[in-house]
């Protein structure tokens, strides 16, 4: 269970900062480029899976 729900919080972290991007290349006026927004997503989530980890790891 606790698995799933590192799996979920990171992929909301990544999805919410692709989301930034989008709204930031909308904001500029630039094209959002899939390849950028996609390498973005990924480290967002891999990154975020650090600070859950030893979060629910403190927990149990």
């Amino acid at each position: 269970m606790k698995a799933l729900l590192v799996f979920v919080a990171a992929s909301f972290f990544a999805l919410a900062t692709v989301g930034v991007m989008r709204a930031m290349c909308w904001l500029s006026g630039l094209p959002p480029h899939p390849e950028v927004l996609v390498s973005v997503a990924v480290g967002a989530g891999f990154v975020s899976l650090i600070p859950l980890c030893v979060y629910f790891e403190g927990r149990s």
